[in-house]
């Protein structure tokens, strides 16, 4: 597959909440520039949707879809495929990686890796449609 046409932005690399300071619900400043470079807006809101997702489950993916859109003023574009490559780009095993239960409880690797999959399967099959 192609990497879609793309508006080139500037990019974080790697847009995470642990790489944003909060001030309530504010997000007041973005740390952490070294993977950070020129191209689609979606490699950040794919990699924070896909975080999201596996930290909190599948449907914490939405709200950061929507708050996106609202800041841009504008619909993402290419939403499945810049899921599917974030989710392409991490380890087959998410041993070490932080992730949470609906009552703020730390999850198992194995039930973060079920995450990923299922992200990146829901990001596969709406690609295929």
């Amino acid at each position: 597959m192609r990497v879609p046409d793309h508006e080139s932005v500037f990019l974080h690399g790697d847009l995470w909440w642990g790489n944003m300071l909060w001030e309530g619900s504010n997000c007041t400043v973005v740390i952490d520039w070294k993977t950070a470079g020129v191209g689609d807006p979606g490699v950040d809101l794919g990699g924070l949707r896909m975080q999201m997702a596996f930290w909190y489950g599948p449907a914490a993916a939405v709200p950061v879809l929507a708050g996106w859109q609202q800041e841009r003023g504008r619909a993402a574009t290419n939403v499945p495929y810049w899921d599917a490559l974030a989710a392409l780009n991490t380890p087959a095993e998410l041993i070490d990686w932080p992730g949470f239960d609906g009552e703020g409880n730390p999850v198992s690797w194995q039930a973060l890796t079920e995450r990923r999959d299922d992200f990146l399967e829901s990001a596969l099959d709406q690609l295929q449609n």
